[in-house]
């Protein structure tokens, strides 16, 4: 009876001493949501900066998306487009996401992001895709903020 309290130490020493802790993201959704943040980190920086060619390596090239340009919401059909649109929006009102909410289902990934403007906060929703194993946007819909209304 007395042995078995000495060979307890010995055996959760074993176990602690064969677990291995892994410091990389597991291929899979968790790596795919990084991925798919980066794309959408991509665009609002792009977008913030009004850097065309970044806004569109992160939209595809049959994006649909409505989209604020000098006040006034256009619909934007097409990376060249849109890229064209944002050159000459004027001043974006709009910072970097606060909150991003992904979903993701085998190749199509839909994502909430919450961002902030100069009247308040506003949602956008955006559609991507994974193609060729390269994510990007397909949709961008922003409901624009009822702030001070």
């Amino acid at each position: 009876m007395q042995r078995f309290p000495r060979v307890l130490p010995l055996v959760v020493l074993a176990l602690v001493a064969s677990c291995h802790i892994e410091k990389r993201v597991p291929a899979g959704p968790m790596q795919d949501e990084e991925t798919i943040r980066a794309v959408i980190l991509r665009y609002y920086r792009g977008a913030l900066t009004q850097d065309s060619t970044a806004v569109a390596n992160a939209v595809a090239d049959s994006v649909n998306a409505e989209i604020e340009a000098g006040g006034h919401w256009q619909q934007v059909r097409g990376a060249g487009a849109w890229a064209r649109i944002a050159a000459g929006a004027g001043p974006v009102h709009i910072s970097e996401p606060s909150r991003i909410d992904i979903r993701q289902e085998d190749d199509l990934a839909s994502a909430w992001v919450q961002a902030r403007n100069t009247t308040g906060s506003e949602m956008t929703h955006l559609l991507l895709r994974r193609e060729a194993g390269t994510w990007e946007i397909i949709s961008v819909a922003t409901a624009p903020s009822t702030a001070g209304r």
